[in-house]
């Protein structure tokens, strides 16, 4: 997992111990190549569609650092400044490129001002999340298990619909994680399996519980020439599944029985054997 902060409108303080930020003043457009919290460079760049609208920036010493859901905004000046924008009705936009296709992101953010005041923040053209300003050290906006298209996700601020005056813009977090985790089958039963015998096996990172199954042979020199299922009577037999649901991902064991072969002839001599596939549904 990598992290990335970013500041829109201050110089950060040269003691800062906890995490390292991204700051610039809007009127630089952004940052080209943000590094992550362990100062190592990412290769994503945060930058600003519309240069010509950057308007006020809040200046408030009285702010303290971030608590709550925003305590990764570790250091008081960050909430001290920030972006201002005054237009409820224009979405002001941020292309945040140079993300891995592979991966999920989680972007936040949130803000500081005066009573009254609140923002805006969408990502991508979706649902808008509003924060409000008024002494706020604690809420944020949060967008999580976002994919980037070609490598870009866009992000948007803007005046709160409510706000009774300037909005602001104080910080925002960029959270890469893992795509989601990989369906896996393996056969635990010896291979080849003779016809008529038990298969047994587990599965893991599925997003339901495995009701049926198909057993395709592994001939040699033709593997996948025959598939059976539970679907169709007479086939596989006996499935049965144990199942663990962890946070909607479930992994378990199954097992089934194959249908028996004649015990004369070319059949007979048919085994599923070490190119042999599971595929559960």
């Amino acid at each position: 997992m990598r992290i990335a902060d970013i500041n829109p409108r201050t110089t950060l303080n040269a003691n800062s111990t906890i995490s390292v930020w991204n700051e610039y003043t809007t009127a630089e457009g952004g940052v080209a190549n943000l590094v992550d919290t362990d100062n190592v460079a990412t290769g994503w760049s945060w930058v600003w569609d519309e240069t010509a609208i950057f308007g006020n920036g809040i200046s408030d010493t009285s702010a303290q650092a971030g608590t709550g859901d925003a305590s990764w905004v570790d250091q008081a000046v960050v909430f001290q400044q920030g972006h201002g924008t005054n237009d409820a009705a224009h979405w002001e936009i941020i292309n945040i490129s140079g993300l891995d296709n592979s991966k999920k992101y989680t972007i936040q953010a949130t803000s500081y001002g005066p009573s009254g005041r609140n923002t805006d923040y969408r990502v991508n053209g979706g649902a808008a999340q509003n924060v409000p300003n008024g002494g706020n050290t604690t809420v944020i906006a949060s967008f999580e298990d976002i994919s980037p298209a070609d490598g870009v996700i866009i992000f948007e601020v803007k005046r709160g619909d409510t706000s009774t005056g300037w909005s602001y813009f104080n910080a925002a977090r960029i959270i890469e994680t893992d795509g989601p985790p990989v369906a896996a089958i393996t056969i635990t039963s010896t291979l080849p399996i003779t016809p008529g015998s038990t298969v047994t096996g587990t599965y893991e990172n599925f997003n339901v519980t495995p009701t049926g199954a198909t057993f395709s042979d592994g001939v040699e020199g033709e593997v996948g020439v025959n598939t059976l299922s539970t679907a169709t009577a007479g086939q596989l037999t006996a499935f049965s599944v144990t199942n663990t649901d962890t946070a909607g991902v479930h992994s378990g064991t199954f097992s089934f029985v194959t249908p028996s072969l004649p015990t004369s002839g070319n059949r007979q001599m048919i085994k599923f054997g070490p190119s042999a596939r599971v595929r559960l549904f």
